[in-house]
């Protein structure tokens, strides 16, 4: 987790560097202020989990998928 600011905390899924310069290609044509946030994907947020529930939602988002439900991205 990436703390910007003593009030904003979330739970991220960041990219390797190689991938986020990929990414980067295309959100600086679609995203002005791209460069304020590396790319990522949210996986929660305090406004949906408060801070005080994060200990129980924590162990759920603390290990890899079993490697018998691998997990993919992809575009449609």
């Amino acid at each position: 987790m990436q703390q910007t600011g003593p009030e904003i905390r979330g739970l991220a899924v960041l990219f390797p560097e190689e991938i986020s310069v990929e990414i980067n290609k295309w959100r600086r044509v679609y995203a002005p202020r791209y460069q304020m946030v590396p790319p990522h994907i949210t996986v929660a947020y305090p406004p949906f989990v408060p801070e005080k529930e994060w200990p129980l939602v924590r162990p759920a988002h603390a290990s890899p998928s079993p490697p018998d439900h691998p997990t993919s991205l992809g575009s449609a």
